[in-house]
This record gives C-alpha cells, structure tokens and sequence, in this order.
C-alpha cells in the first residue's frame, strides 16, 4: 500500500503572488508525483460554480454555501482520491479563503459558528498539512492586482476596507493551523524560490 500523500493549500488575497508561486512550482515540480489543483474548481461541477462566483451578484450565505458545495466536490473526487494513493496535492486556496473572504470580508466576523459547522462537514479528515500563506499589504496587493492586466472578478473590485478585513481573517484563521508564511513583496525570483523550498521540504522532494 503506497504511504498516503501530503495537501499544501496555497493561500492569498487578490494579488498576493498565489498565480506567479504556482506557475514556479508547476514548472519545477514536473514529473514529481504532485497534482495541482484549485478552487473554487477542480472538478466539472466545481468549474460552473466557479463562474458563478466570480461573476453572479449573490446573497452572502448563496456565495459561502456556493464555496463550500464546490469543496465538497473537490475533495470527494480530486483530493481525497489523490492522496489516498499517494499522490501530493497543491491548491490554490481552500478552506482559509472562505473564512477571510466571507466570515471576515463579509460578514465581519460574524457567523463564524455556521462556518464551522459547514466547513468541518465538508473538509472533515481532509485538512492540509500545511497552508502557505501569500503575505502582502492589502493597499499592495490589490493596485497590483489591477494593474496586471487579465480577468478582473467582482471580488477584485471590492472596496479597501473588504481586502483589509480578509488579509486580517487570513492572520486569524492561520494563527493556529500549520503554516508557513511567504514575503510577497520581495522579487519574483526570491519569492518563488523561497516557496520552492518550503514545498519540497513539505513533501520530502
């Protein structure tokens, strides 16, 4: 029976570097037995509501309810068989995103108990092993976020005030979850290198 595989959840606000660290890894991290996946998506059914959520205008507990449906299927049919025959999984965001976007974001701070009745139903056994968070000034991170170029979401558009409260439900939700923090203000080069090592000690590659 092959040794059960390890779950990396990469995580970050809009801009934080989360694209740019995966497509070093990605790259890297050819031929290794690692799956990269992400939500909300992953799957054919996570893929429609992920349209959904960043383009629908929806009631708050339709878009907390929408990212924990898409996880449920995520885990059902990519994670929890991935790691189960030893493969490596990374994704781009899980379950600390829903917590920052919409407990922290939206409802500041409120509801936290209806979250985690729902989260830890879905999630349940399938925590991972280790959250690498994408650590940038909010007021950073978004002008950056707007000035690359390519799809701008309604979260994207999101007041100020919204990007704070998220990068603070980041701090609080990690504060006691296993977790590595990365400088995203750095240059590109040091910052994917100092992902790269983290990852690989993460996995034992």
């Amino acid at each position: 029976m092959s040794q059960k595989g390890k779950f990396i959840a990469l995580v970050g606000g809009e801009g934080s570097g989360k694209g740019t660290i995966i497509a070093h890894l990605r790259k890297v991290l050819a031929g290794e037995n690692v799956l990269f996946t992400r939500e909300p998506g992953g799957t054919s059914l996570g893929d429609k509501i992920r349209d959904l959520l960043l383009n629908e205008p929806m009631s708050m507990t339709t878009e907390l309810l929408l990212f924990e449906a898409a996880r449920a299927e995520h885990i059902a049919q990519v994670i929890a068989p991935s790691l189960t025959r030893g493969t490596h999984v990374i994704s781009d965001r899980f379950d600390a995103c829903t917590w920052a976007y919409q407990i922290m974001g939206r409802w500041h701070g409120k509801h936290a108990d209806f979250f985690r009745l729902v989260n830890d139903k879905v999630v349940g056994k399938h925590s991972p092993d280790l959250y690498l968070f994408c650590d940038i000034s909010p007021k950073i991170a978004v002008k950056r976020r707007l000035t690359a170029g390519g799809e701008v979401t309604r979260f994207d558009k999101e007041a100020q005030i919204f990007h704070e409260a998220v990068y603070r439900g980041y701090k609080n939700f990690l504060k006691d979850k296993p977790h590595v923090s990365i400088d995203t203000t750095v240059g590109i080069s040091t910052m994917t290198h100092a992902a790269e090592a983290v990852v690989r000690t993460a996995l034992g590659l």
